[in-house]
């Protein structure tokens, strides 16, 4: 290779080597910067006990993990994995709400998502793969079962029920009044139990000890966003988005159930399971409920943890927020740390006039998600919220709140309290009913017991054991089963010719299952002829059709064979029509809006409400209808359970809000229900007429009544006086209303003299009345006090420094504050005068005093002779002259100066030295010409 191709190809290993480093170096640093901090994190994490998950978490396998961060960057929560030692490891375990983002990002599969081991876990029931529990047909689905998420709880409910449903599969039907399955909790994983159940052609019963649907999701705070994954409700829509707001979850479950006329009993608390033989006794607040089967959707928050502290009893204490726009211009004391208690601070803070202080025993937020801790931080740089870390509260007054914290004791000032410090779980519950937990032992649950196949079809020969002469012999060429291949001994047997039970025939066979209540029917009520052959298999071959074939001849489509009215078929049926069963619709004897018509002819009957209401739209009281429209789907619902129960939605414009919202109808509508005023005044005139802080009549307030006054109560009022464009600051804020309008609240004059002329006029130093000051009062008095009064002179053109910010304003303003003028001489002529060294006035000084003297002292001048002139305190002349007059000989003429009084040089040399200098010249003018600066060169 010759030398230039051997330069050459070293010139571009060398870039390439330096492309590579600039590459890669920078990556390196990046990725051990990065490893550092992750095991800061861990170290830190372990100490304060944040590295332990309360539910499903990620786990990793250190054989197969290769350390490349995926599931770190792909964490929603984006601090719950870290690379630790080149393996990813849990950190932040209690930030993880098991989205199962890391494990989709892992390139290698080295992470599953799960609950680890249970023996430890006293607050997770030991559940077989079916989510049974260790008492047999007693179920869990949802958070119970330590899977947070949605897309969890509602797969768990499908999976349960499709349990469940396989065990009843041929079995006969469950006894009068008894559930195949009962759900308790109507949140995601009861209600998608609910429905699979519903499809499954279950008889499933659903209470809930709420007041509505949603279960934990109910008890979010308004507009609160929700966490999924997509998932498909059992035969129902998609939640299709990952993220939902409280609202929209709730109207989608309100929707599914009422389209499966699926009944919720609210407000039913569970009190205890019991096993009853092979049926569950369940007991609730209601009453007694058996059932085959029960499925614990409850939830983990079980029962609010309170304060126990004096005063936890009042109105103003609650244990969930609900709606924060609620409150507003509010003392209110959030107690708690977790996720609830911050979005709750943070909920309440976003409302106008609110004033919002979190108390929590540690001394930061540590279990919070990585959204409500960015933002409460933000909150709280801001002034927005307060924190008190590290604190108890140790009472609560009606005005007040008292805190115990390592300083002492704190009082705030207070109107409600919000104490969401998590929920005692219905742990205690569950092991009454003989449910096992983790941590209660080493016992499982046991192993399901195998479920008995369906009852044997009879023995079809049974028919004729019935009929006369049945009992003797026949001949084998004379048998009256006709052409049946079955030896005779196979049913029939030398001691007795009638039939025996235990027979190898199966009717399936036939192509004719026998299921339900066919199972269990005598042979002869379908086979009445010997020959065996000779049965119909359509339902009208025995059941007569009671709707004269208006409903068509598919009778499957609304009975089965577990018994002839099935009401779950009925209501898919009904569900077709114009006119769905939806709750206590779906309980009404068909009679009851059928009746007067042809027997079982149902399609003349009338669908509108007042039909068959008629009665109820007469009697009703509160309010009366006479005058109403008949239309009665205005005020109720076809969702709600009892008639009495309205479902009214006041209009939009008079949304019926805090104490509106508990008042009885007559008391807004005395005078009837239509031409109702929404003018607050219409009704609060009484009111209105009785203030007296203040005088509302006599002050003649507008009657808007709502900007002061919120539907909450009518006292305390509180009025926004920045709307009015004069916000009520420092002293102000005491001062009574009549005091500034003593003449009424309308056309109030804002400017200040209006108010404190008697302070104008009084005040002396200086005189403001005398002096003609203007009567801008802001522009040197405060809002805190009338005194001390500031003016801020550098905001005119002749700013106080040095010696004049001490002279008091009378030195200047002898003549008044208006037209002074800013020259120095204007003050200082006196002092001009009488200055000796130099004396100006003789020497003819400019007036411009400040070409030399400064603000601090006027004896303390400096005149910049080097810089402006010659220099005489630097160079050759430093320290070569005495006084100005060594230079200035006339002292009425500061402009002559004389060299050679000083340089006493022999003209004749002079002349002799500066030969051939042009413009030369023996006198001191021509000296300085040419050397200004005063050297000899």
């Amino acid at each position: 290779m010759s030398p230039g191709a051997e330069f050459e190809s070293t010139l571009l290993w060398a870039l390439a080597a330096l492309v590579a480093l600039a590459v890669v170096a920078p990556y390196a640093w990046s990725f051990r910067r990065r490893r550092r901090a992750d095991r800061a994190r861990l170290a830190e994490a372990r100490a304060l006990g944040l590295d332990r998950p309360v539910a499903q978490f990620p786990f990793v396998d250190p054989a197969h993990c290769i350390g490349c961060g995926a599931c770190v960057k792909a964490c929603p929560e984006g601090d719950v994995l870290g690379v630790v030692g080149g393996v990813a490891v849990v950190i932040n375990g209690l930030r993880c709400v098991g989205h199962g983002r890391c494990a989709d990002a892992c390139p290698v599969g080295a992470i599953e998502i799960g609950l680890g081991d249970l023996k430890g876990r006293r607050d997770v029931p030991i559940l077989t793969d079916e989510l049974e529990t260790s008492v047999p047909g007693l179920f869990v689905a949802g958070e119970l079962s330590g899977l947070a998420l949605i897309r969890n709880a509602v797969q768990q409910g499908g999976a349960v029920i499709d349990t469940i449903a396989g065990r009843l599969r041929g079995a006969p039907p469950a006894p009068a009044g008894t559930l195949d399955v009962l759900v308790v909790g109507a949140g995601p994983a009861g209600l998608a139990a609910a429905l699979a159940a519903r499809l499954r052609g279950l008889a499933v019963g659903v209470i809930d000890q709420s007041a509505g649907l949603g279960g934990t999701i109910l008890h979010f705070p308004s507009r609160k966003m929700v966490l999924t994954r997509p998932v498909e409700l059992p035969g129902g829509c998609a939640l299709s988005r990952e993220e939902y707001t409280k609202e929209e979850v709730l109207e989608l479950l309100g929707k599914e159930i009422a389209e499966r006329g699926l009944r919720v009993r609210h407000g039913e608390k569970l009190l205890a399971v019991e096993r009853a033989g092979e049926l569950f006794e369940v007991r609730s607040s209601a009453g007694l409920q058996r059932a085959r089967h029960v499925v614990l959707a409850l939830g983990r928050r079980g029962s609010p943890r309170q304060l126990g502290v004096p005063g936890e009893d009042r109105a103003k204490v609650m244990y969930q927020l609900r709606d924060a726009e609620s409150y507003q211009r509010q003392d209110l004391l959030v107690v708690g740390g977790g996720d609830s208690a911050v979005e709750a601070a943070i909920g309440l803070a976003r409302q106008p006039g609110n004033r919002v202080t979190v108390s929590y025993r540690k001394d930061a937020f540590y279990r919070t998600k990585r959204k409500n801790q960015e933002v409460i931080e933000t909150m709280l740089e801001r002034g927005r919220v307060r924190a008190v870390f590290e604190s108890e509260v140790e009472s609560i007054g009606e005005r007040e709140v008292v805190l115990r914290t390592p300083a002492g004791t704190e009082t705030l000032a207070n109107d409600y309290v919000f104490v969401l410090i998590g929920g005692e779980p219905p742990y205690d519950l569950l092991r009454g009913m003989g449910v096992r937990f983790g941590g209660d032992g080493a016992a499982q649950p046991p192993a399901r017991r195998p479920q008995a196949p369906a009852a044997a079809a009879l023995a079809l020969a049974f028919a004729f054991a019935l009929l006369p002469g049945a009992s003797a012999p026949l001949a084998a060429q004379d048998s009256p089963h006709g052409d049946l291949a079955i030896a005779c001994d196979q049913c029939h047997s030398t001691a007795d010719w009638r039939v025996g039970r235990d027979i190898p025939f199966r009717h399936e066979s036939t192509g004719f299952r026998l299921e339900g209540a066919h199972a269990v029917a005598a042979c002869a009520q379908c086979h009445t002829s010997k020959i065996f052959s000779r049965v119909g298999s359509a339902c009208a071959d025995c059941h007569r059709d009671a709707h004269e074939g208006e409903l068509g001849l598919a009778c499957a489509s609304c009975h089965d064979t577990r018994r002839w009215d099935v009401r779950t078929e009925l209501f898919s049926a009904h569900s077709r029509t114009l006119f769905p069963l939806l709750a206590a619709h779906a309980r009404v004897d068909c009679e009851a809006c059928h009746g007067g018509q042809a027997p079982n002819q149902f399609s003349s009957t009338p669908t509108d409400c007042y039909s068959c209401h008629r009665a109820d739209y007469a009697a009703a009281t509160s309010p009366p209808h006479q005058g109403f429209p008949r239309d009665c789907e205005q005020c109720h619902s076809s969702f709600m359970e009892d008639w009495r129960a309205p479902g009214f939605r006041h209009p939009d414009r008079f949304p019926l809000t805090g104490a509106h919202a508990g008042l009885s109808c007559e008391q807004c509508h005395a005078g009837g229900y239509t031409g109702a005023s929404a003018d607050c005044y219409s009704c609060h005139r009484a009111d209105y007429q009785a203030a007296r802080d203040p005088n509302h009549v006599a002050g003649r307030l507008p009657t808007t009544c709502q900007v002061c006054h919120s539907t909450s109560s009518w006292q305390p009022a509180s009025f926004d006086h920045a709307l009015t464009g004069f916000p009520l600051e420092g002293a102000h804020r005491a001062v009574a209303c009549e005091q500034c309008h003593s003449s009424g609240y309308q056309g109030t004059p804002a400017d200040c003299v209006s108010c404190h002329r008697a302070d104008y006029d009084a005040a002396r130093d200086p005189n403001h009345r005398s002096a003609g000051f203007p009567t801008t009062c802001q522009t040197c008095h405060t809002m805190t006090a009338w005194r001390p009064a500031s003016f801020d002179h550098s905001r005119t053109r002749f700013p106080l420094t040095g010696a004049h910010a001490s002279e008091p304003c009378s030195s200047c303003h002898q003549s008044g504050y208006t037209g002074t003028p800013t020259q120095c001489y204007a003050c200082h002529a006196d002092d001009y005068r009488a200055t000796r060294d130099p004396n100006h006035a003789a020497a003819g000084f400019p007036t411009t005093c400040e070409s030399c003297h400064n603000t601090r002292s006027w004896d303390d001048a400096n005149f910049d002779h080097d810089g402006l002139y010659f220099p005489i305190y630097s160079g050759a002349h430093r320290g070569r002259w005495t006084s100005c007059s060594n230079c200035h000989v006339s002292p009425s003429n500061y402009r002559q100066f004389e060299c050679i009084l000083c340089h006493e040089h022999n003209r004749q040399d002079t002349d002799d030295h500066h030969r051939g200098v042009s413009n030369y010249r023996y006198e001191s003018q021509a000296c300085f010409t040419c050397h200004p600066d005063g050297r000899g060169d």
